[in-house]
């Protein structure tokens, strides 16, 4: 069952493109697996001091570990942040 639901998430990627954890907003961060609220302020907290350069930044994110980046690595990329 879990692995029927991981390749649903990878095939709705495919579909729609990655998450660009540089410009989503905090709902469309929320629609990632195992992010709620919480961790979706912390990654934009994040992208606002430092912008990522790659997605295993990422595991910087108070929240998220090894265990949920395998998870979010092939729905996500790291786009370059637009200067400020």
């Amino acid at each position: 069952m879990k692995k029927l639901f991981l390749m649903l998430i990878f095939g709705i990627s495919v579909l729609f493109g990655k998450v660009d954890i540089n410009s989503a907003d905090k709902n469309t961060l929320m629609s990632l697996t195992g992010i709620g609220q919480v961790t979706a302020d912390r990654i934009i907290q994040y992208r606002d001091a430092n912008c990522f350069s790659a997605i295993d930044e990422i595991k910087r994110v108070k929240g998220i570990g090894e265990g949920k980046f395998s998870k979010l690595k092939e729905l996500i990329e790291a786009k370059p942040c637009k200067e400020k």
